[in-house]
């Protein structure tokens, strides 16, 4: 074709090192311009003569070469060898070299600084830097194989090339090559008409290709460029053989603005006229170039494989956005660096970011109307930002809203170095998804969005044409939009009732982009139509094993008159029947019956027993237990020698064993299995036990078939009850399981009582405790005078106020006179478990001793060495002090009235801006005849306090310097003995609040007080007005005065302040004594 009067491959087998260059060796020339591409040195032609090694290395026996024009030689070549530095810089002499040189020294300059920096080099060393290259022993060959298709006076400097400069006309050159010994061979043969310009072939197929499909993972193609063309010369071996020694590589360029339409240019022709920049760069005002480097690459043809990849961050570095559109020109160079035909495309940068799916959606089941509503955060720039915002950095806030897509990088990257990810934010639709189960709704994709799965619709890679048929999951769903405080949320409704009741629907969520790009599903949800009829309750036994009758057998005899030993009876409770039976065909019949412990001749009243049951009958005596067990069978001999009521004996022997049997309430031998079965199949039953107040689960039983349900207990109380759950979640009523108390020893360890105050009076001594929380009947209390010695310790036993454990216990021991020295005296105690093991108690370690000292007022205390003088702690004002029964409070949980109250503070309604008082939530009610009953309408009384943030925040800010405290108690006996002050509180320095919600759980209302020691007391009298208060509950014995003492610490905990209330005595009737005095 074109090519055939161009290049010529001769092949010479005479030499083995010849014959083995001459497989891979060509030999081509060209008619060019002197310069390269640029408008320098485009006047005039030259012939421009190449020859290589398609790859490898030359064998070691070629020489040198000789080039001839028509049998006239040009010049003799070395085969392996390098020009000169001053041979080098001659190639590059006249204005037509200079954009070779630019682009040659410029690439040099890049490597070099890729490096550490050594390598860099003054451009005017330009010629030294090529020869050292070109010879470098690891590199050389490789970078001058490169280089001398891009420029070529490399592969002069080579003595791979030459030019001719001979007049018009046609010529044949040949190429010589010679070995050591003289042999010579022709290894190339070109023939140039110089009066002829001979066109070179452009690429095929230039095209932007795709790396995925609509119905594959398409992030691959997301902000990249792909672009792919074929070698010139189509089918034909020739041209395309030529195409690819002609061409040494490729140019890309793309316009630097967005562009419609494409428009077709001649890039050879137009750089021809223009100037090129300090890299040797063609100077196109509207194109920039988009390789750095020649592209050397050698198209293969598959459509599959781009020849060219843009990244992300190329693109992003060349200014360019998804979704912008530009012109693409690409232009192959030949080996003198002209270029040829060029080819356009028109591309556009893929913006495959989707809007994010739906998050945190929330079903709820209207079953009233048996509609199912879906309700999520609208999709917009703020909603996206509060939700996702705590663990991403955002790159375009300012701009989100008109670019209509928001980039951010993680929560550790950068915006400016790290590469941004997309989502898009203008939604304009949501698609519902519904499943009849998790299976399908947890596989399912659907790429094109027409609500078929991908994996089922159409064949591979098909999936990218919306079906027309009705989408089979896809459903029709009315959209409502309630604007909140927090933003818009939507509530997509299902109004499509259930196939049935209990059935179960699972949907998924997708959001549409304004662009129709549409979401990954969101996670499955799950709503069940519920059928609301309620189970039945569970059957529950309760048994424990016991020996018992389990059989019985009959004795007879005829030794003695008649007699009817009742050796049951002394067992259990029950009757006995005397029946016949085979008296008649299929007849049986009651002859007589009597209670045991009854039984003297009352079964022989009627003594006809031989005429109504003859021999060929049975007679049997049946036990029946008064317990409602079951009965309990023997058969009596038959024959004429047992005569019941005339002479004789019969005796009933019982025979015993070991089963279970129903558990009375009340205390019993365990273990107890308590057993419960549900009513039906598919149901669950649950176990409840009733502990410290509190309904605990401690087991459940589902499945299919019937689920029963066994549990052991072995060791103390058991009350309780149990229901049926069904699949809807319905439960039943209870079955009650009545209180059943299993003594003896446990394997949990009991832990002692705790003293709390230990008092002098008198010739007694009050003491009190509190119990662990675990069952006890009884302590025991041990007095010990410590100092001095010499008397035996005095113990008291009480019964414990709770079986169940808990409780504050006190009471007064009888001690001997106080003598003339003061006294110590020390109290522990111990706690015994119920048993009925008689001998074997269960009981707790003895308790840390609590001491306290008796002394007469003569009495001086030792002298200590004194420790280093503090300065006085000063004094505050006075507080007051509350009788408990004096607020009021409807309140299960907290009894304050029998305690004491100390107001810490008055807080007005400027102190509680942003806070509300619902006292009504306490049903607190008032006296009065007003329809308006929520308050109290005289007195104290108990009020919540619920704040919002910002209330919240000014109220703790207004009860700062009233805590930070601790609080100490002194207690004065009717007698007027009065006792050191101990600690009551630990450091109060804040108050507890817990989140209030709304009755779904899904509202934030505000924060509630709910401390153990502060309380919020409000008066009727003063409604704008709120005390805050201490209450003291603990130990409290009546008729005994208390005072107080708050200890206030600064920030080192260190006194600051102290402050004391009056005496008040501590009644529990309904009147109030208000003290002695101080």
């Amino acid at each position: 074709m074109i090519f055939r009067n161009l290049i010529s491959t001769v092949l010479l087998l005479l030499l083995a090192g010849l014959a083995q260059a001459s497989n891979q060796f060509y030999f081509i020339a060209r008619q060019a311009p002197e310069g390269s591409l640029t408008q320098a040195g485009q006047n005039d032609t030259r012939v421009y003569l190449r020859w290589d090694l398609v790859e490898g290395e030359l064998p070691d026996d070629i020489a040198s070469f000789s080039l001839y024009r028509d049998g006239t030689l040009l010049k003799s070549f070395p085969a392996q060898a390098v020009m000169s530095p001053a041979q080098i810089r001659t190639l590059y002499d006249g204005p037509e070299e200079q954009r070779r040189l630019l682009e040659t020294v410029a690439q040099l300059k890049e490597a070099a600084l890729q490096g550490d920096g050594q390598l860099n080099f003054d451009s005017d060393q330009f010629a030294t830097r090529i020869h050292n290259t070109l010879t470098d022993p690891d590199d050389g060959d490789y970078w001058g194989q490169l280089a001398s298709r891009q420029d070529f006076n490399i592969a002069i400097a080579r003595y791979r090339g030459w030019h001719d400069d001979p007049p018009a006309g046609q010529y044949k050159y040949e190429l010589i090559a010679h070995n050591a010994t003289g042999d010579t061979r022709r290894v190339g043969l070109a023939q140039v008409d110089t009066t002829t310009p001979t066109p070179m072939l452009g690429p095929d197929d230039f095209a932007q290709t795709f790396l995925a499909q609509c119905d594959r993972p398409d992030f691959r193609d997301h902000f990249s460029v792909n672009l792919n063309w074929s070698l010139p010369g189509g089918t034909n071996q020739a041209d395309r053989l030529a195409s690819q020694l002609i061409i040494s590589g490729y140019d890309l360029y793309r316009t630097r603005d967005n562009v419609e339409t494409l428009v077709s240019r001649d890039l050879a022709t137009e750089a021809a006229a223009l100037p090129h920049d300090n890299r040797g760069q063609v100077q196109f005002g509207d194109l920039e170039r988009v390789n750095d480097t020649l592209l050397t690459i050698a198209p293969d043809g598959d459509p599959a494989e781009p020849e060219w990849l843009e990244t992300r961050a190329d693109l992003v570095a060349a200014g360019l956005e998804p979704g912008d559109t530009r012109a693409y020109y690409l232009v192959p160079r030949d080996f003198a660096g002209q270029y040829g035909p060029t080819r356009a495309t028109l591309v556009t940068v893929p913006d495959q970011a989707r809007p994010p799916a739906p998050w945190d959606v929330r079903p709820f089941l209207n079953e009233a109307e048996q509609q199912v509503e879906l309700t999520f955060d609208a999709i917009d720039l703020n909603s996206y930002r509060s939700a996702y915002g705590r663990d991403r950095r955002f790159c375009n806030l300012a701009t989100a809203d008109t670019d209509g897509y928001l980039a951010f990088v993680g929560e550790e990257e950068d915006c400016a170095t790290d590469t941004p990810r997309r989502v898009q934010i203008d939604v304009s639709d949501y698609q519902v998804y519904r499943f009849d189960n998790y299976a399908d709704a947890s596989a399912f994709k659907d790429s094109d969005g027409d609500g078929f799965a991908d994996a089922a619709e159409r064949e591979d890679n098909k999936q990218c044409t919306p079906a027309s048929d009705p989408a089979p999951v896809v459903i029709d769903v009315s959209e409502e939009t309630v604007s909140l405080e927090r933003g818009e949320q939507v509530k997509l409704i299902d109004t499509q009732p259930p196939k049935k009741k209990g059935f179960v629907y699972w949907y998924r969520l997708a959001s549409v982009s304004d662009g129709g790009r549409l979401s990954l599903l969101s996670e499955p949800v799950r709503v069940n139509f519920p059928d609301r009829t309620l189970p039945d309750p569970p059957t529950v036994s309760v048994t424990h094993e016991q020996k018992t009758v389990c059989d019985c057998s009959v004795e007879t005899g005829i030794d003695k008159v008649w007699s009817f030993e009742d050796t049951l009876s002394d067992t259990m409770d029950g009757k006995l029947t005397l029946q016949c039976t085979g008296f008649a065909p299929g007849d049986t019949y009651t002859l007589t019956e009597a209670n045991i412990g009854n039984a003297d001749g009352s079964l022989c009243q009627n003594d006809t027993f031989t005429s109504q049951c003859t021999d060929t009958a049975t007679r049997d005596f049946t036990f029946t237990p008064a317990d409602g067990s079951e009965p309990i069978a023997c058969t009596l001999p038959s024959g004429s020698g047992v005569n019941m009521c005339g002479a004789g004996r019969v005796k009933v022997v019982p025979e015993y064993c070991v089963k279970p049997v129903p558990a009375p309430v009340g205390v019993v031998e365990g273990p107890l299995t308590i057993t419960v079965t549900p009513p039906g199949p598919d149901q669950c039953v649950t176990l409840n036990q009733q502990i410290a107040g509190d309904n605990v689960p401690v087991k459940t039983s589902c499945g299919t078939g019937q689920a029963s349900l066994d549990y052991e207990h072995s060791f103390g109380e058991f009350c309780g009850f149990a229901v049926t759950r069904d699949a809807n979640n319905n439960v039943s009523a209870t079955t009650q399981i009545g209180c059943r108390d299993v003594p003896g020893q446990s394997n949990i360890t009991l832990a002692p009582a705790r003293p709390v105050s230990i008092t002098p009076i008198g010739d007694k001594m009050a003491v009190s405790w509190r119990m662990p929380s675990q069952r006890q009947s009884m302590v025991e209390v041990e007095l010990t005078r410590t100092e001095p010695g010499g008397i035996d310790p005095i113990t008291a036993t009480l019964s414990a106020v709770e079986l169940s454990g808990g409780g504050l216990q006190d009471t007064q021991i009888d001690i001997p006179a106080l003598g003339a020295t003061p006294e110590e005296w020390c109290v522990r105690l111990r706690t015994f478990a119920p048993s009925t093991q008689v001998g074997q108690p269960h009981y707790s370690d003895w308790s840390a001793a609590l001491c306290d000292t008796r002394a007469t007022e003569d009495n001086e205390p030792p002298q200590w060495l004194p420790w280093p003088g503090l300065a006085d702690v000063p004094q505050g004002p006075d507080l007051s002090l509350l009788d408990g029964r004096d607020i009021q409070t409807a309140s299960p949980q907290v009894v304050l009235s029998t305690g004491l109250a100390i107001p810490l503070g008055d807080f007005s309604y400027s102190d509680l801006n942003g806070c509300s008082r619902p006292v009504y939530l306490r049903g607190v009610y008032g006296d009065s005849d007003d329809t308006d009953t929520s308050k109290p309408t005289k007195g104290r009384y108990l009020t919540d306090l619920i704040c919002r943030p910002s209330g919240l925040a000014q109220f703790k800010s207004a009860l700062a310097d009233d805590l930070a405290f601790m609080v100490f108690r002194q207690t004065r006996t009717p007698e007027g003995q009065v006792s050191d002050y101990i600690q009551v509180s630990p450091l109060i320095d804040y108050v507890h609040w817990v989140v209030e919600q709304n009755e779904k759980g899904t509202g934030y209302l505000g924060h509630r007080l709910r401390d153990p020691y502060i309380f919020a007391i409000a008066d009727a009298d003063q409604f704008a007005h709120v005390d805050i208060a201490y209450y003291d509950r603990a130990g409290l014995v009546p008729d005994h005065d208390y005072r107080y003492q708050l200890i206030y610490f600064d920030d080192d905990l260190r006194m600051r302040e102290w402050r004391s209330t009056d005496w008040m005595t501590y009644q529990t009737n309904d009147t109030t004594d208000t003290g002695g005095g101080s």
